[in-house]
């Protein structure tokens, strides 16, 4: 029953982490309908529920395996630059208004989400097609990004 609540606590604060950049860097819908976007540009709901699903299942893996001990230091760092690089997407995009650093910031989402990805699947496969998900979602924003910056 301990480690259940354990679980539970260590989910609960790791998708806090993941929700505090939107807490702290409010997203500006009105610059996001404003700037010239490809027609293959989602609504801001989709992002909502997609992050959403992405922040659950990283929490849900992380907080599983950091009470199981089953993460090495590597994927531990992994995640950390992952999560930090992911942090200013927010600040970049809504509150500094600039395409290329939001661009530069998802794409390296993208590249450190694939490092995860290689770390885990030398560990074990199954954990990393957990991440897989994230990977397809941040290829797409990557190019989503690039083209809204070409655009604009």
């Amino acid at each position: 029953m301990k480690k259940i609540l354990k679980k539970v606590l260590i989910f609960l604060m790791l998708l806090g982490l993941y929700f505090l950049p939107t807490i702290i860097f409010r997203p500006n819908l009105d610059y996001y309908y404003n700037i010239v976007k490809p027609v293959y540009a989602p609504k801001p709901y989709i992002f909502k529920i997609a992050w959403s699903i992405l922040y659950i299942i990283f929490s849900l893996f992380l907080s599983h395996n950091l009470i199981e001990r089953k993460l090495e230091r590597e994927t531990i760092v992994a995640f950390v630059l992952n999560y930090v690089i992911s942090f200013f997407f927010n600040y970049f995009f809504f509150k500094k208004n600039n395409l290329f650093l939001s661009f530069s910031d998802t794409f390296l989402s993208f590249s450190s989400g694939l490092l995860i990805f290689l770390i885990l699947f030398k560990k074990n496969r199954y954990n990393a097609l957990i991440i897989t998900p994230y990977l397809m979602w941040t290829a797409f924003a990557s190019v989503l990004m690039c083209h809204i910056f070409f655009l604009n």
